[in-house]
């Protein structure tokens, strides 16, 4: 995905995720607490989660060498939404107004 974003000429930010700084770090952007938490926990795993390890611990992993950095993003400015699931009018215009490029509407 990195080397996709990088052809198409959006170069990815300097980031630090945990003690490891990173200039092709690509930011996801999660509104779910417990995944963030997941990411960043490296020794706890819910008695729920544990078919996820093998995935957990390659997200984990990468976060540490800071190729990805999980990110907080409100619920309300989450774009994929807009994609995924039915949203109130409002929330549709503005999330399809970001999806787009718009400037925010007054």
């Amino acid at each position: 995905m990195q080397r996709i974003l990088a052809e198409l000429g959006w170069a990815q930010p300097r980031i630090r995720a945990g003690r490891a700084i990173s200039n092709s770090g690509t930011a996801v952007f999660e509104d779910n607490k417990g995944c963030r938490d997941t990411t960043q926990n490296n020794g706890y795993v819910s008695g729920r989660a544990k078919h996820i390890d093998i995935r957990r611990n390659f997200v984990q992993s990468h976060v540490a060498l800071g190729v990805i950095c999980v990110c907080e993003c409100s619920t309300d400015d989450m774009v994929a939404d807009l994609l995924t699931k039915a949203v109130a009018k409002d929330v549709h215009l503005k999330l399809r107004d970001r999806l787009m490029g718009c400037p925010p509407r007054l």
